[in-house]
């Protein structure tokens, strides 16, 4: 498969026969022909025939559906792979875009989680505002969801507060949530007053994105608000805090999401154990490398240290933070 492909790519600059064969050979055997094309990509990142191989390949709309199954890559690993890709092959996010829903057709009719998941990674790899006019539709997409992920990344690209007002007045929370979203980061006097509006929202969804974005925005009175709402009478509203905290990864938050473990709404319990996962860990891995760059202690007489990697939490050195993590590694996101 991987020299079907090979010489598939080969043939001469804008020859039809190279998205034709591509397309039988990926139809043929989806499995087979995405991991010889992976090995083929790998096999020549460092080479000259990157130039010719890469944007050919990454054309090819069955590659990528393949590459963007929810069960084939987590997030965060998709998303190194695709900043690897387009170094290489520039129009990586327009061919991205190329999978989802026109304006007047839909060509490969994803499921919305999918195409939710393409609209996350595009906002990350996709700079400038070339992807305005393929996908601004989307933000009007009947999927609250799919809306949502379109409205933060067209907010992001397009400045222009009548359009950040339509979203940020929607009747859908989710859309709400994702025009609240899309102002993070952005540095000015509206994007601050309108964010502390949002803190008051009825979603919980909402007011998390305001905290958060307020955060990154270095506002005082965040930390209050956030530990705050974890005593809030609705659980929604509890989790939210938990995320939040989680996010901003504060150490001294922890003596309030250790008494968030004990609520009594199974999903503030468990955002709270991730949150305490998330802040302790970089501290134990930190610590751990500071004791693996202190130099050896003399060999003779000294009795041996036994050091414990840090992927995972040590289980006899802190316990809760192994039996937290453990909690969250086996417990599926709600």
């Amino acid at each position: 498969m991987r020299l079907a492909i090979r010489t598939t790519l080969h043939q001469p600059a804008g020859s039809s026969v190279v998205q034709t064969g591509l397309y039988h050979l990926a139809t043929k055997s989806p499995e087979v022909f995405f991991q010889a094309a992976m090995s083929l990509l790998e096999a020549t990142a460092n080479s000259p025939e990157a130039t010719n191989v890469y944007p050919r390949l990454l054309a090819c709309p069955e590659f990528l559906i393949e590459l963007t199954r929810p069960q084939r890559f987590s997030h965060a690993k998709l998303l190194a792979l695709c900043v690897s890709f387009i170094r290489i092959a520039t129009r990586l996010d327009i061919f991205l875009a190329d999978l989802l829903p026109h304006r007047f057709e839909d060509k490969y009719h994803l499921p919305p989680a999918i195409i939710a998941r393409i609209l996350d990674l595009l906002n990350e790899i996709s700079t400038g505002p070339r992807l305005i006019l393929l996908l601004s539709h989307l933000a009007n997409h009947p999927d609250p969801m799919v809306a949502e992920r379109a409205v933060v990344l067209m907010g992001r690209r397009i400045c222009n507060t009548s359009w950040s007002q339509r979203y940020l007045m929607a009747a859908d929370n989710d859309v709400r949530a994702g025009a609240v979203e899309s102002l993070w980061g952005r540095k000015t006097p509206a994007a601050r007053s309108t964010m502390w509006g949002f803190v008051k929202d009825p979603s919980h969804r909402v007011v998390g994105n305001a905290l958060m974005g307020l955060h990154l925005l270095g506002e005082s009175g965040v930390d209050e608000l956030a530990t705050g709402m974890l005593d809030d009478a609705r659980p929604p509203f509890r989790s939210a805090a938990a995320k939040v905290l989680g996010q901003i990864g504060k150490p001294e938050y922890t003596d309030h999401l250790l008494k968030a473990t004990a609520d009594s709404d199974p999903a503030v319990r468990l955002e709270a154990k991730r949150a305490l996962v998330a802040i302790r860990l970089p501290i134990l891995r930190q610590q751990e490398a500071e004791a693996e760059a202190l130099p050896p202690a003399p060999a003779i007489g000294a009795e041996p240290v036994s050091e414990t990697p840090a992927e995972t939490p040590d289980k006899a050195r802190d316990p809760h933070l192994y039996h937290l993590w453990l909690d969250g590694k086996h417990t599926p996101s709600h």
